[in-house]
């Protein structure tokens, strides 16, 4: 029987193919490990940065800011969009508590002609608090979407605001009826009227808003 000869040419190169394979595949897993890792630690900053609200699991509503990040001058206006992912769910009304830093922004306004709620319940600029409260109703069944538009607002950069970045975010409110922003299932009594919602779920909590942030250049 012959020999197998490891300095054949014809070896040699059969073990140096063999070689890059084990490497390729190497570096595919490498990267595919560094993508799962991007994906779970990031992966909500890239979605929110290109106007997408992150892939919500069922029953787990989102709501943003869009534009997520932009750049402004003293004077200039811009509208930013308040969107929700209603997380596979139907939801018959969605409040958003918008706030923001008065001595660099005013909101001059709230449109909601393109709004995938069509009943208004609150619709309030407070810029003196730096607040904004909007509230919009759908009956039954509702809005079931990932990227639904609930409201445009407004805004005005002040001519003395100063140069720096500033964050437009949810929190609570400073007036009655207290509270933060909320995400109501259709799985409850919840008039559309104003009126207080009875055994409806809401699906949103606070490590599920998504803010914005502006940079005011000199």
């Amino acid at each position: 029987m012959e020999e197998k000869n490891s300095n054949d040419p014809k070896n040699l190169g059969q073990m140096k193919i063999l070689g890059i394979n084990r490497n390729l595949l190497l570096l595919i897993i490498l990267v595919l490990i560094w993508v799962a890792i991007v994906a779970i630690f990031y992966g909500p900053r890239i979605t929110t940065y290109f106007g997408v609200l992150p892939i919500a699991p069922e029953g787990q509503a989102h709501i943003g800011i869009f534009p997520a990040t932009g750049a402004f001058q003293q004077d200039d206006t811009f509208q930013s969009e308040v969107r929700v992912d209603t997380a596979q769910r139907d939801v018959v009304a969605v409040r958003a508590i918008v706030k923001f830093d008065s001595s660099v922004f005013q909101a001059t306004g709230i449109d909601a002609s393109g709004s995938a709620f069509n009943y208004e319940v609150e619709s309030e600029i407070d810029n003196a608090n730096g607040e904004i409260r909007i509230t919009r109703g759908q009956p039954t069944p509702g809005i079931n979407n990932s990227n639904a538009l609930v409201a445009v607002i407004n805004f005005t950069v002040n001519s003395t605001a100063a140069a720096g970045q500033s964050t437009i975010s949810f929190g609570s409110t400073t007036q009655a009826p207290a509270g933060n922003s909320d995400v109501i299932a259709d799985d409850g009594s919840c008039p559309i009227d104003g009126s207080v919602c009875s055994g409806a779920t809401d699906l949103l909590t606070d490590d599920r808003t998504h803010s914005a942030t502006y940079t005011i250049e000199a």
